[in-house]
């Protein structure tokens, strides 16, 4: 007959036997998991095979600032590693739809031109394209009637009048006021509203714009909106601009003096898979001039001074990333690039900040050879 001793005893052993138990199972887990991780990191899983479905791709035409000296630049990688980094040997490519012209198209620019206050009849500078003109306000307002791609302007000499120092809004104000101006005149594609935005702060000096020092002294925030495919990062031929731009006052009569709209939306259900070439050539074509510099700029140099072509010496790229070239020109695929940044140095001895960008598809995937 079991006592209650016994009972008790036998308790406690089947609690020590469950402790052990439970310890031994999660340091088995443990290990297991850690050795997993590392058979998988020195093993890789191979890819699914790349499924090419737009066959050969146009290739990308992407923008060159003008550099002096190119053919005698010294380059050196001073990534933290010294070597450039694994990434995907295969990409994604998304197709851009392109919706035709209707009757209705020139229904909705005209719409969208008079939500902006532009009341007046268009000048008709193409089968597509019309420009509007607010002459008390000195804006101007043009439009691609297919696209609905659209810029507004403002003179900058008259916004200034009516612009004091220091009664910009705050950037988060500004971000706030981008997203919602976008929104609700249903602009914005949803990866545009998950995407990032970036805010500079901004002056007006003798009719141009500058960087402003301070809130105080800021007449405008420039707000870029940024947006990413397949968790990759989408470049415009400015990577410091986002196709979708505009600055914004705190003067509610010059709210937005100055838009940039361009978006193309992706197509989501039909997506192609491309092999790209490795890092290491996208680099040295770089070298060669394949691709180009997008953008260049010496150390203390205003965001908005015109570019001057520089002498190059000396070349230092510490990133390398996969991203993506979109465009304000219509094209018909979203295709991956390779943007190297870093610094360089100039034959003054004058530093900067640079990046380039050199399409990332394999070569035997582009319809033509890629020029200079």
């Amino acid at each position: 007959m079991v006592n209650l001793t016994d009972t008790a005893i036998l308790v406690k052993r089947l609690a020590v036997i469950m402790v052990f138990f439970l310890v031994g199972f999660f340091i088995f887990k443990y290990f297991f998991v850690l050795v997993r991780a590392l058979y998988l990191n020195i093993n890789p899983p191979a890819p699914p095979p790349v499924t090419t479905i737009f066959g050969k791709l146009p290739p990308i035409t992407v923008p060159h600032l003008k550099v002096e000296g190119v053919e005698s630049i010294a380059y050196t990688v001073d990534t933290p590693t010294g070597k450039f980094p694994n990434l995907p040997i295969q990409a994604k490519v998304f197709a851009i739809p392109h919706a035709p012209a209707t009757l209705l198209s020139e229904s909705r620019a005209r719409a969208l031109a008079h939500s902006f206050s532009f009341n007046n009849e268009p000048t008709r500078v193409s089968s597509s394209e019309l420009h509007f003109d607010d002459v008390p306000g000195s804006r101007t307002f043009d439009i691609n009637i297919v696209t609905g791609n659209f810029n507004i302007a403002t003179d900058n000499p008259t916004l200034s009048l009516n612009l004091e120092p220091g009664t910009s809004p705050t950037q988060a104000q500004a971000i706030n006021s981008a997203l919602g101006l976008f929104t609700n005149k249903q602009l914005l594609t949803t990866d545009y509203i998950s995407g990032t935005q970036k805010t500079t702060l901004v002056k007006i000096v003798t009719g141009n714009l500058a960087e402003a020092g301070s809130i105080s002294e800021a007449q405008l925030v420039d707000v870029s909106l940024f947006r990413q495919a397949d968790k990759l990062n989408i470049y415009g031929a400015d990577p410091s601009k986002g196709l979708i731009r505009v600055l914004i006052s705190g003067n509610p009569q010059a709210t937005y003096p100055l838009i940039t709209y361009n978006s193309w939306p992706l197509e989501t259900t039909k997506v192609g898979t491309y092999p790209l070439k490795s890092v290491d050539k996208a680099f040295s074509e770089l070298k060669s001039g394949v691709g180009g510099y997008v953008y260049l700029k010496l150390r203390g140099q205003d965001a908005y001074a015109t570019y001057s072509p520089l002498n190059i010496t000396q070349v230092s790229v510490r990133t390398v990333e996969l991203g993506y070239y979109d465009n304000d020109k219509i094209q018909n695929y979203l295709q991956p690039i390779y943007i190297f940044s870093g610094l360089f140095k100039t034959t003054g001895g004058s530093d900067g900040d640079f990046t380039a960008y050199v399409p990332a598809v394999d070569t035997s995937w582009i319809s033509s050879p890629l020029t200079k």
